[in-house]
């Protein structure tokens, strides 16, 4: 059986410490570049953090994915892959 995961959430959870770049660069490949939550802006490819962008852990584990930001106001939408 699947487990459903959590609906998406504006929370950043204290285990969610890193985040993967998975923008695409201008040769096709992925960046995949590991940044820390509190800087929304790459540090190699100088991308904004963008929906399909994996959160992580301390181990580089993913627990969520982003799948919505607010143009506007620049709110994240999280998706936890398992309830807190």
């Amino acid at each position: 059986m699947t487990q459903k995961k959590p609906a998406p959430t504006t929370k950043v959870r204290d285990n969610l410490l890193y985040w993967k770049c998975n923008q695409t660069l201008q040769d096709n490949s992925t960046c995949g570049s590991f940044n820390e939550i509190k800087f929304n802006q790459c540090k190699d490819c100088k991308s904004r953090r963008g929906v399909a962008d994996d959160g992580t852990d301390a181990y580089g584990t993913k627990i969520a994915k982003l799948v919505s930001v607010n143009n506007t106001t620049g709110e994240e939408f999280w998706q936890y892959n398992t309830e807190e």
